[in-house]
């Protein structure tokens, strides 16, 4: 399963890096942009599978009306979208992305803490959810999650899926990845393992949800 998830994430082309996810709908991370601003002054940002860093964007374009200042730091497995996310914003004082392991290991192994953790888009699709907790509440107390499906479900399941990978005017080329669907058990279990408490519930539909979660 790592080879898959490692192969996939890394078979981006270069152009196609540059422009993924840029033109997503940026109601959820806008509103976790938001909820950071009202709560953090001078806040450091870690944001695990950062992908080419579209959040940072968000950050960016809220900070052009305000005096909030903050430190983003970006850990992803994608070389080409790493690459892609330091030509565009590594001019920036406050930005740094890294590559990260599969497992996370690299991160756990650093000391420094976070006034949030983040991960957008990332719980149903890394090696290990349980991992995924595992960085975010050791780096953080206050973490954010915005999910493609909360875990809504009586089961869990995998399944293989397909998304562009290159996209040129003669052909779209896509690339298998595999994405979890977790039960409302599993979720629970989660959330008692790494003592959290839901602190906020923000939904666009049934499937997508952003979740602010802080240490009991």
């Amino acid at each position: 399963m790592s080879s898959i998830i490692e192969n996939s994430w890394n078979n981006f082309s270069e152009e196609y890096s540059k422009t993924y996810l840029h033109d997503a709908d940026q109601s959820l991370p806008k509103k976790l942009v938001n909820f950071i601003f009202d709560n953090f002054k001078n806040s450091k940002i870690i944001d695990i599978g950062c992908g080419n860093c579209r959040f940072y964007e968000n950050l960016l374009e809220k900070k052009i009306n305000s005096k909030f200042e903050f430190e983003y730091q970006g850990y992803d497995i994608s070389k080409p979208l790493l690459k892609a996310a330091n030509e565009k914003f590594g001019i920036f004082e406050n930005f740094k992305c890294e590559e990260t392991t599969i497992d996370f290991s690299n991160i756990l192994k650093l000391e420094k803490k976070y006034d949030i953790a983040i991960a957008i888009h990332v719980a149903e699709i890394c090696y290990s959810i349980e991992r995924l907790f595992d960085v975010l509440t050791k780096k953080s107390d206050t973490i954010a999650i915005i999910w493609f499906e909360y875990p809504r479900f009586d089961f869990s399941d995998l399944e293989i899926k397909n998304y562009i990978t290159h996209d040129t005017a003669e052909k779209e080329i896509y690339s298998p990845y595999l994405r979890n669907r977790y039960s409302k058990s599993y979720l629970k279990h989660l959330l008692d393992r790494f003592s959290l408490e839901i602190a906020n519930d923000i939904s666009n539909s049934e499937k997508d949800k952003l979740t602010i979660y802080i240490k009991k």
